[in-house]
């Protein structure tokens, strides 16, 4: 995420418009999460208000929370295209990332109102149009803004390419020429987040990828990615992802 900033009001509202016209027209219960609450929408899109999944979220909640967290997320972190879900109460739904600068920032989630939506080819088409008209809007909001440097760049660029290293926050101030206390409140003045907490979920973004993608063990992966020992990561991960990193790779088995 490249310093991505609250939507103007003029974003948010070509924003809510792709929703309820795509909504309206499609047939289909869509609904948003917003990663970095950049998007300033109503609560209404906010949640999930299919009428099963509100019919059951009353009752259980946390279910509702850890299949979206753990699953769908994850799943978003690692693939742009549109695929579909079937939610912890039964709901069917087509899930698509959405995407700033390259990297996640929300999910799409769109429920059509009769299951045979599904066996239209050309339907998880339209869904990933209608995710590519609402990455349009937000990039497209983040041109030209006042008071905008390449400094957001930097900083992540520079985070990026060392979290195989245990970096400071110190060490990012002197690839900036600015003083630690200084980075610290620009990090947070620009990311809305503290320097540890961003480069934490930038390793974790990078170990759900290798997760996925890559032979290596979970030990591994955590050592590569300075965690202090793999008990920490593993806690870390269940915390961002809502499960284990084994279940989020798709093993059965237990890796020594």
């Amino acid at each position: 995420m490249k310093g991505l900033e609250h939507l103007t009001g003029e974003g948010r509202k070509g924003f809510l418009e792709v929703l309820r016209e795509g909504g309206k027209h499609l047939k289909l219960t869509l609904s948003v999460h917003d990663f970095y609450r950049c998007f300033g929408l109503p609560n209404r899109w906010l949640i999930h208000h299919h009428p099963r999944c509100l019919e059951h979220k009353r009752r259980t909640p946390r279910k509702c929370a850890l299949h979206c967290g753990g699953v769908v997320h994850g799943d978003c972190a690692v693939r742009s295209d549109a695929h579909r879900d079937t939610c912890t109460f039964g709901v069917e739904q087509w899930v698509v990332s959405l995407r700033f600068g390259g990297s996640p920032v929300g999910v799409l989630y769109a429920a059509p109102e009769s299951p045979e939506a599904f066996e239209e080819p050309q339907r998880r088409l339209i869904i990933e149009a209608l995710a590519a008209r609402l990455e349009k809007i937000i990039a497209q909001d983040q041109i030209g803004r006042p008071g905008r440097t390449g400094v957001e760049g930097e900083i992540v660029d520079f985070l990026q390419v060392n979290l195989r290293h245990p970096i400071r926050l110190k060490d990012l101030a002197e690839h900036l020429h600015r003083s630690p206390s200084r980075t610290s409140h620009l990090v947070v003045e620009r990311f809305h987040k503290t320097f540890r907490q961003m480069l934490l979920e930038m390793r974790l973004e990078e170990a759900a990828l290798r997760l996925r993608s890559e032979g290596m063990s979970i030990r591994d992966i955590a050592h590569d990615l300075c965690f202090s020992d793999q008990s920490h990561f593993q806690r870390t991960f269940r915390k961002r992802f809502g499960t284990t990193p084994l279940k989020f790779r798709g093993k059965d088995t237990v890796e020594v």
